[in-house]
This record gives C-alpha cells, sequence and structure tokens, in this order.
C-alpha cells in the first residue's frame, strides 16, 4: 500500500481543525468547484438564516510552532497571482498543530502588493504574526462585512492608542473617520486579516506635534499646527472643514493606499496637498499615474499646477512624460499632453527646468515624430545653452537630422559629439558618421571611418560587419547613384533575370542607403541563398535577430515558402532560420 507523505496528513488535518474549531458553527461549509483549486466555500449565517455573503477558505497546516507570536509560511508566487483573478474573497488561513492557533489573510490583492523583485520568484514567504491571529469569535464579529470588497481593504493601525493623551485618541478616530468619508470604505480599523496595513505614530503635542504615517520601508512625517479643537468632537468633516494638517494626511493615506483601492487613486488625483506635496517619493507619484485609467489621467490637471505653483519642477514634468506615454497609445489626450506642456514653459520661470524638460520631451517624440522632436531638441538649446557643451545633445541632433535626411548636418553633428567626448559618446559613432558618408557619396571616407573603428575594436558586431562589407562592395563598383529606391527596384529586375549576385548586391545597397527598410534586407538574405553565400546569410541573419527579429524571420519564412520555383529541402532550410533566430547565441 502506498504511503501517505506527512505533508498531506497535516494539511488534510488542518481541513478537519478549520472546520470544526474556527468556521463558526452555524455557518454552512460547501467543497467548491476543482477549477479553483480551494478547500472551502463558506456562507455566513445569521439567526438560521442565510446571507449570501459567501468566500473561499484555503487551508495550511504546519507542525512548526510560532516564535514570539509571529510564524511564516512558504507560498508559490503564482498562485498568489491566481487568488487576484477571483471574485469572492479568499481567506488563507494557516494551522499551527503546535500551537494549536489559526492565522489569517485575505488573499485577493496579496499580489498587487508585491514588490517587482517579488513578483519575479517562484515563491514567496507569507509573515503572520500576533495582528493575524484568528478563531471563530473574531469570524463570526466580521461576518455582517464579509462582502467582495474586504480584500481591497486597508488597515489603519495605531499600536500605542492606549498610550496617547485623550486628544491625540480623539485626533486618530477623526483621522479614520474623515479618511472613510472621503477616500471611501476600503479603509478600516481591522488588520487582522488585511494584506496592506498604514500605521501611524503620534509625537508631541495635538498644536505643536507630528504625524508619522508608515507603509513598508517608507514612511511620511506631517506636522500638527494649531487648528480649533471642536473639531475632535464632530462626525466626520467635509473637506471644507478639514484643518490642512488633516487633510495632508488624509492625503498621504489616499497615496498609500493605491495598490488595494480605486477610491484612493480618484481621490489622490482630484485633491492634491500642498502641504505635502514634496514630501512623497516619486515610487509613489509613479504608482499613482500607472493606476490612473485613461480617464481619470485627465484629473492630474491640479496636481500639475500644484508642483508649478511649488516649484516642484521634477514632478510636473514627470506628469507631463506620463501623459505623453498615454498619448502613444490614444491620440485623444495628445491636445491634454500639449496643454501641459504650454502651461508649464509659460509658467515656469527657471530656463534649467525648461531646457531639461523640452530635451526629455525631444527623446520621447523620436519615435513617434522626429520632426517635432528636433523641434524640442531646438527648444531645449534655447532655454538652456549648456547642451551645447554636452557631447549627447550633439549626437541625438546627428540622429534627428540623420532620420530627416539632412545627411551633411548630421555628419558634422555627429563629429562634434566625438570631438566634445569620444569616451563617452556612442561606441560605434564611427559608423554613424560612415551612415551619412555613405548617404551623401562619400565613400571613400566613408571607408576610413569603418577601417579606423574595426582597427581599434577587437570585437565589431555582426550589423557593422555587414555595413563594412557593403560599404567596400560600393566602392569596388564604384557606384555614383545613392538611392534606395532606385538600388531596390535594381534589385527586383535582376532577380527576375535570374542575376542572383547582381540583385543581391543591389538589395544590400538599398538597405545600406536605409537600414530601416526591413524587406531590402531580406531580399538580400534569399538571392544570398541563392548564391550559396553563407557568410552573408549569417550576417543578415544575425543583423535581423538584434533590430527586428519577429518581423525579419516572417518576412524570410514569407518569401522562402512563396518563392515561384520553392525551394528544395525547404523544411530543413526553415528549420535552420527558425534556430539561427530563436535557438542560436
Amino acid at each position: 500500500m502506498a504511503k501517505r507523505p506527512n505533508s498531506h496528513i497535516t494539511g488534510d488535518g488542518a481541513i478537519r481543525k478549520i472546520a470544526s474549531d474556527l468556521i463558526p458553527e452555524e455557518w454552512t461549509i460547501s467543497i467548491p468547484d476543482a477549477d479553483y483549486g480551494l478547500d472551502m466555500l463558506v456562507e455566513v449565517v445569521r439567526g438560521n438564516n442565510t446571507t449570501g455573503r459567501l468566500f473561499f477558505l484555503q487551508s495550511k497546516g504546519t507542525i512548526e510552532s510560532s516564535t514570539g507570536g509571529k510564524i511564516n509560511y512558504t507560498l508559490s508566487t503564482e498562485r498568489i497571482k491566481d487568488y487576484s483573478n477571483i471574485n469572492l474573497p479568499v481567506l488563507f488561513v494557516l494551522y499551527s498543530k503546535a500551537d494549536n492557533m489559526f492565522w489569517g489573510r485575505w488573499m485577493n490583492t496579496l499580489y498587487s502588493t508585491l514588490t517587482e523583485k517579488q513578483k519575479e520568484q517562484e515563491t514567496v514567504s507569507l509573515h503572520f504574526s500576533t495582528e493575524n491571529v484568528i478563531d471563530a469569535d473574531y469570524l463570526r464579529g466580521i461576518g455582517d462585512d464579509i462582502l467582495p470588497s474586504i480584500s481591497n481593504q486597508v488597515a489603519l493601525v495605531c499600536n500605542n492608542l492606549s498610550d496617547l493623551p485623550e486628544e491625540f485618541r480623539r485626533f486618530h478616530f477623526q483621522v479614520i473617520s474623515t479618511a472613510r468619508h472621503l477616500i471611501g470604505n476600503d479603509l478600516s480599523v481591522d488588520n487582522h486579516l488585511n494584506c496592506r496595513s498604514l500605521y501611524l505614530s503620534y509625537e508631541g503635542t495635538i498644536h505643536e506635534g507630528s504625524v508619522e504615517i508608515k507603509r513598508d520601508s517608507e514612511s511620511i512625517r506631517i506636522p500638527l499646527h494649531s487648528f480649533p479643537t471642536d473639531i475632535l468632537f464632530y462626525p466626520s468633516l467635509e473637506r471644507e472643514e478639514c484643518p490642512d494638517c488633516l487633510l495632508g494626511i488624509i492625503y498621504v493615506i489616499a497615496l498609500f493606499s493605491l495598490p488595494v483601492s480605486s477610491d484612493a487613486i480618484n481621490y489622490a488625483l482630484s485633491h492634491p496637498q500642498r502641504e505635502v506635496i514634496k514630501s512623497i517619493s516619486f515610487d509613489v507619484w509613479r504608482a499613482l499615474l500607472n493606476q490612473a485609467s485613461l480617464g481619470d489621467i485627465h484629473e492630474v490637471s491640479g496636481l500639475f499646477d500644484l508642483a508649478i505653483q511649488e516649484c516642484y519642477h521634477d514632478l510636473a514634468q514627470f506628469i507631463i512624460l506620463h501623459v505623453f506615454m498615454r498619448v502613444l497609445s490614444n491620440k485623444a489626450n495628445d491636445d491634454f499632453y500639449r496643454d501641459l506642456t504650454r502651461r508649464f514653459l509659460l509658467a515656469v520661470r527657471d530656463d534649467n527646468s525648461k531646457g531639461l524638460l523640452c530635451y526629455n520631451l525631444a527623446n520621447s517624440l523620436r519615435k513617434v515624430d522626429i520632426y517635432e522632436a528636433f523641434d524640442f531638441y531646438m527648444k531645449a538649446v534655447h532655454f538652456e545653452p549648456k547642451y551645447r557643451d554636452l557631447f549627447y545633445w550633439w549626437q541625438e541632433m546627428g540622429g534627428v537630422l540623420y532620420l530627416t535626411n539632412h545627411y551633411i548636418f548630421a555628419e558634422h553633428f555627429y563629429k562634434k559629439a566625438r570631438k566634445i567626448s569620444l569616451h563617452d559618446c556612442r561606441d560605434d559613432i564611427s559608423f554613424l558618421i560612415s551612415d551619412c558618408l555613405v548617404c551623401q557619396g562619400k565613400i571613400k571616407e566613408a571607408t576610413l571611418e569603418e577601417s579606423s573603428y574595426c582597427d581599434t575594436h577587437t570585437h565589431v558586431s555582426g550589423i557593422n560587419r555587414l555595413k563594412c562589407l557593403i560599404t567596400n562592395i560600393m566602392d569596388s563598383r564604384q557606384i555614383t547613384i545613392f538611392d534606395n529606391v532606385y538600388w531596390f527596384n535594381q534589385g527586383v529586375k535582376s532577380s527576375q533575370e535570374a542575376e542572383y549576385e547582381n540583385a543581391m548586391n543591389c538589395f544590400l545597397f538599398a538597405w545600406r542607403l536605409n537600414d530601416g527598410d526591413i524587406e531590402a534586407l531580406v531580399n538580400s538574405f534569399i538571392e544570398s541563398y541563392n548564391v550559396k553565400d553563407a557568410y552573408l546569410m549569417a550576417l543578415i541573419i544575425e543583423t535581423l535577430r538584434n533590430t527586428s527579429p519577429e518581423e525579419g524571420y516572417k518576412r524570410i519564412v514569407s518569401a522562402l515558402v512563396s518563392y515561384p520555383n520553392g525551394y528544395p529541402e525547404i523544411g530543413t532550410v526553415l528549420d535552420a532560420v527558425r534556430a539561427l533566430f530563436f535557438e542560436w547565441k
């Protein structure tokens, strides 16, 4: 007979113990659909009446005992991610046989609170403490609150509340009451099962003290100034009634609650607070903007204006760049992004900040609108003349001028970048210069640039070796026409006349004069196959692998299978091409 592993025995024991001792006896328990991979489906019952309040329960058992009320359990990261796709609340319960105790945590939003590093791990260690200890009376007490939203809650915790003066205790309760009123009911004072807790601590006096709000390793301290103490005895306040320090605390709570509360996103976008804006890290601002929906992003206007008023130009620029990235996916934001840029340039007195914004926008625009990128590079140097002394401004401008077919200017800009700092500019800037020279028809000068690079570098990439090869062929054939369309058409004509080597060279010339022409490079690969030039085939494959692997592979396969006379051993050829693209390193 098969012997059962101890882990299975411990797990089954935990299920039985939870069913008998943890779940209130009047509640119903059923076995959920196997697709969920969960142990129980529990329904809250009140006065012998079912309530429709349901939650799943995942049980785990351990023979380990806790230490100082703390205990850990390792769980698959993929499993934690799965919980976020389940609509009903999922309660994870850990039972220690040694302690005869239960620890619990709602799991639906735990994945969203993990760091990027944790999400890349195969497993995550869950930490449970005395705050997570639960029993049947606890579950019975929260039964009326068990709704789908319960797993989204953020707990507001003050560990030494009982030791605080009466005024501070009243102030803390006013913070919670008003925060829930203004932000939403995702805020709770119960942190037994929550994935996210914010810890508040108070120092000094109610009139000359401070409040620290802490989340994980990040904390923000807000000073308390004189304000009428009668607000301590009010029910939850409206925004107009709140002193600035209270609004600042609530705003930080909203920002720190972002990973699990959609209401917090809306509040943080709509009601920025002057008192705390510079105390908040860019990681938190990034989280706010990344989690805002496309429809909500326009609410950032108030935060943007406040950042300008407070001379927090880094944040204002960050907002513009973030909105610009949204433009890439939805042109409806285009006018909004341009309006923010205009407002920034009109309002900000600091030319250095204006120049930096224009330079960053130019870099972002290069793949979207090369002419607008050129305009912003020029605005950058207009606002901040120091860019004229920096190699990277000349280098980036050289790239823009090359892409707009201003090859003479591009050549001089690249050479200026190299003159300013040969050590810091792009390692292969000689090839950028040779690209400009080739397009001008200065083949001899281009070969000198390329030879100089190859003579001083032990490693030369496949794409640059291919460029060297083509430039040398151009030189030997003494070509006088430098138009990629002309050479592409000549390649098509030669291929139709079965002049494969000439066709190969023509397509190579077309690509050398416009290295964005993938079709010309793919055609040259087909012709190099026809003439059995294995070295050239390898260079082309490496170039396509490093520049546009998916598109290059699709085009090569399409060309091979649609060739008029077919190819011998086509299966073998396709296998080799696939291996070269995706397996060979």
